[in-house]
């Protein structure tokens, strides 16, 4: 994927590219004065998140260099379908920016019959801004110390072990 998005320098060079990338997104004639009123960045995910996190870090360093509030607000449900579809439908005047995932903007479609909007053609993708690997834990005390250690316990046990991902379709549920 991309570099990992980090607090500080390398936040603000990242910031300063989503800036001029969403000010692309206002008509040509109002990009002169965008923006005039505060940004809304849709996060369709529950607070707290990942997602979540870095569109707080985002708005926090966009707010300065825009002189305009940024308004994180969270959409979660329908493993971000709502929220991405809520983005789609807004007007296309650059003040609702979408912080989207592999989910909403690539696994869904294929996962749910009626994810409420297009991927390809509803949205104009502004580049990445982060990118986190999936980690699999297993308890210190666990006989386990390898991939290969779990899969060949839940090979010799189907049924007996369950694990925890953030839903349907993620990339931690696909992994």
């Amino acid at each position: 994927m991309g570099r990992l998005f980090r607090a500080g320098t390398g936040a603000a060079a990242a910031c300063a590219g989503v800036i001029a990338m969403a000010a692309g997104m206002a008509a040509p004639a109002a990009a002169a004065t965008w923006p005039q009123r505060p940004i809304t960045l849709i996060v369709p995910f529950p607070p707290g998140g990942t997602t979540d996190i870095f569109a707080r870090t985002i708005a926090e360093h966009m707010r300065p260099a825009l002189g305009q509030s940024i308004v994180v607000e969270n959409k979660p449900g329908a493993a971000g379908n709502l929220g991405v579809a809520a983005a789609a439908r807004a007007q296309p005047d650059g003040y609702t920016i979408v912080l989207g995932s592999v989910g909403t903007q690539s696994v869904n479609q294929f996962l749910y019959s009626n994810i409420g909007f297009n991927p390809a053609t509803d949205l104009v993708p502004l580049g990445m801004i982060a990118s986190t690997p999936n980690v699999m834990a297993v308890a210190a005390g666990s006989p386990w110390r390898t991939l290969q250690d779990v899969m060949a316990a839940v090979k010799k046990d189907p049924g007996k072990y369950s694990y925890a991902s953030p839903g349907i379709g993620s990339s931690v549920h696909l992994t």
